[in-house]
């Protein structure tokens, strides 16, 4: 069944919105702590959260002046949203090193998104929003990318 049938077929049962889009995503390793910070404030992201070793934060509009503290330990992961249809995520893989990933919805027909939310924590300004990514093969969601925070 093609994604576009697939789309039909789903929006007469009227269940919650999905849209047919394009995806693609981009992962590279990273060696250190301090690199996967860096990388992760290179991509100038507008909302998110980071888990350092001795605290969670959340940030919204762009505001990422509570990092600025050697205090709280290096980077273990982190998700933040660069725009409406880009986000990135890295990850500690317990060797040293990190995953970096970025991710894009784009033009296209070859996937299926949905948007969830989260309960946050008590640190968050909201409840967690994700673009869930389909896959059309398997016939379900492969990829949550973060996008904000409800109400941000």
């Amino acid at each position: 069944m093609k994604t576009t049938e697939l789309l039909a077929a789903y929006q007469k049962l009227k269940l919650p919105e999905m849209t047919l889009t394009g995806f693609n995503a981009q992962s590279q390793t990273i060696n250190s702590p301090a690199e996967a910070l860096n990388w992760f404030l290179s991509q100038q992201p507008q909302a998110g959260w980071l888990q350092l070793q001795q605290k969670d934060i959340a940030f919204t509009q762009g505001d990422l002046s509570a990092i600025d503290n050697s205090d709280h330990g290096f980077l273990i992961q982190a998700e933040a949203m660069i725009n409406d249809t880009s986000s990135i995520s890295i990850r500690y893989n317990g060797k040293g090193g990190y995953l970096a990933t970025a991710f894009y919805v784009t033009n296209g027909d070859t996937h299926l998104t949905d948007t969830i939310t989260f309960l946050g924590t008590a640190k968050a300004p909201g409840k967690s929003r994700y673009i869930r990514i389909w896959d059309m093969e398997n016939k379900r969601p492969t990829v949550a990318m973060f996008n904000g925070f409800e109400g941000n």
